[in-house]
């Protein structure tokens, strides 16, 4: 089969949930002897972002040679203010691009492909490019809804934000439930976010397919039985580093009463909302980056002893 997909992120190096979903359904359908194709509207920027065009060949193995990328137009906190207060979702305005379109639309006519992959929310918009008779896949792993109504049920952000947040979470009900259906398959990773947008839509078709975990990662927790360390792995931005904070100020010192040995490390790629507090951490605890394909950081607590990793 010809299989196109489109991303939201250059799916390399798979170092975060979205493109180790991208780069392994691309690997492993290529392995099973697919043409795999690929665009790419990109907004990473920074540390994160790396060399793009030495990320996009890094892939040449798996995609074909028409495959091509392109950046996404950076926007100000101003004009996604005005984008939420006149009814559109900033997320996805981000992504809205007119020749990002128009290129998929030349792509699919002269590809004719069997299935496109739209791989995460940003890129189920561009629907409207399909003709009828071409398979479409929305993979986009968490029901988006559900997640916003999760982080206004436990996050706590002044009354303005908390506006703009309950904003986006009816525009965001309405989207799904006006979209997805209109897909062969949503594909996301838990039944519980299946289940809920059946809810919203019973004609949305959804699909399953949990993220799995290499057999040998559990042979680490047999050999670090007798250690005391706590580990947090994930990208340092949003709920994820919410929780974290939350952790470290409130929970961490009554672990540490019960049990003053014990050390807490950090595993996530450092955002730009992440590093004020990163620093005002580093100021007593040492930082040490952790090196190769991750641009992360391993932040060790209350030891004192910095190493580096590979």
């Amino acid at each position: 089969m010809r299989l196109l997909y489109l991303t939201d992120e250059i799916p390399f190096p798979p170092n975060n949930g979205i493109r180790i979903v991208s780069f392994n359904a691309m690997r492993l359908m290529r392995a099973l002897g697919h043409d795999i194709h690929l665009c790419t509207l990109s907004a990473e920027s920074g540390h994160d972002a790396g060399n793009m065009d030495e990320r996009f060949s890094a892939l040449s193995d798996i995609v074909s040679r028409d495959s091509w990328w392109m950046r996404a137009e950076r926007q100000g906190a101003i004009r996604q203010v005005a984008d939420t207060l006149v009814g559109k979702l900033t997320y996805l305005q981000l992504y809205n691009n007119k020749t990002f379109r128009v290129r998929v639309k030349q792509m699919v006519r002269d590809l004719e492909p069997d299935v496109v992959h739209f791989d995460y929310v940003n890129m189920t918009q561009y629907i409207d490019v399909l003709p009828k008779k071409v398979g479409s896949v929305a993979s986009i792993n968490d029901c988006h809804t559900l997640t916003l109504q999760n982080r206004l049920a436990t996050a706590s952000f002044p009354p303005w934000l908390r506006y703009m947040k309950r904003r986006q979470l009816k525009l965001t009900e309405n989207y799904e439930k006006n979209t997805y259906h209109r897909f062969g398959c949503t594909h996301l990773m838990t039944e519980v976010d299946a289940s809920y947008l059946r809810t919203l839509n019973a004609s949305i078709r959804t699909c399953v397919i949990p993220n799995g975990v290499e057999d040998e990662l559990f042979e680490l927790n047999r050999s670090a039985d007798q250690s005391g360390d706590i580990v947090f792995i994930g990208k340092l931005s949003e709920f994820n580093l919410y929780s974290l904070r939350k952790f470290v100020e409130e929970g961490w010192p009554v672990v540490r009463s019960y049990s003053p040995t014990v050390r807490l490390r950090v595993v996530g790629k450092i955002t730009e909302e992440a590093e004020d507090w990163v620093n005002s951490i580093s100021s007593s605890e040492p930082i040490s980056c952790l090196k190769g394909m991750w641009t992360n950081f391993l932040l060790h607590m209350p030891g004192r002893q910095s190493r580096s990793r590979r």
